[in-house]
Order: structure tokens, then C-alpha cells, then sequence
């Protein structure tokens, strides 16, 4: 498959991945390396300009929308919470969780603990960006919600 923005400016050339079926995935490069585009392609926010996207044998574009772009995770190079709590931060990634499943994930990603020392515990507001949590962030391990 390739893909350019501009003509004659390629930014995938004879790009090719098999993922297998239930395998997960990640995307790691240096900037500038492809990954977003690729991301981008597969969302169907762009088309190839040469080649296919197949996904378990099919054109991708026989897929709606809504079905390739729910089955995408990203994770930002910069996390970002969200004005409001923990609790709410963590079913951003599925919203229909309910406070069991929110806190069932917390606890797979190893931030159970965490969390729970503030004093409100997953209803503890966060503030945009963080700005209202007040524990020494010099010890803060990343986390990630697999949802």
C-alpha cells in the first residue's frame, strides 16, 4: 500500500502488516515515522493511494464507519485527563461502564492504589489536565486503562 499527502511526496511506500485475528497491536517510531497516518488510514480518515486495506479478508471499505473506529485504540504520546473525576476519566474509554468495570480496570492497569489514596478516591476531581490533584506527581507511574 501507499499513501502521500502531496503528489510525489510519499509518506508510506509498499507498507504492508498482518495482524493476527484477537492479536493487539502497538505503533512506536520516531516522530514523523508514519504511525498517525497509518492510524488515520485504517479509520478511513484518508484512502490509499495505491494498494489495500484488508481486514480479515475483506476490503476494509466494506466495513461501516462506526465498525473499524470503535475497534481503535490510541494512546497519546501526552496523556490528558479531562475536567471532571477519576471515575468519569476512566469510562471516557467506554461510557457505558459501569463503576464496577471502571474500577475493575484501574485495578488491571495498577492504579487501583493509586487512586485510591486521594481522598475521594475515584470520585476525586481531577481537574482539565490534572491541575487539581494534589499528590507529589514526581512518583506517578503511567498507567492505562484497557478497555
Amino acid at each position: 500500500m501507499d499513501f502521500y499527502y502531496e503528489d510525489r511526496k510519499p509518506i508510506l511506500t509498499d507498507f504492508s502488516l498482518q495482524v493476527a485475528p484477537g492479536e493487539t497491536i502497538a505503533l512506536v517510531g520516531p516522530t514523523g515515522g508514519g504511525k498517525t497516518t497509518i492510524v488515520n488510514l485504517l479509520c478511513r480518515f484518508y484512502e490509499p493511494k495505491n494498494g489495500h486495506i484488508r481486514i480479515n479478508g475483506y476490503d476494509y471499505t466494506d466495513y461501516t464507519l462506526q465498525s473499524l473506529q470503535s475497534r481503535v485504540g490510541i494512546v497519546l504520546q501526552t496523556p490528558h485527563l479531562f475536567s471532571g473525576t477519576i471515575r468519569e476519566n476512566i469510562r471516557y474509554g467506554r461510557l457505558d461502564a459501569s463503576d464496577s468495570q471502571v474500577e475493575e480496570a484501574a485495578r488491571v492497569a495498577g492504579a487501583h492504589e493509586f487512586i485510591t489514596s486521594f481522598e475521594k478516591s475515584y470520585d476525586q476531581d481531577v481537574g482539565e489536565g490534572g491541575n487539581l490533584l494534589s499528590l507529589d506527581r514526581s512518583n506517578w507511574s503511567a498507567w492505562h486503562v484497557p478497555f
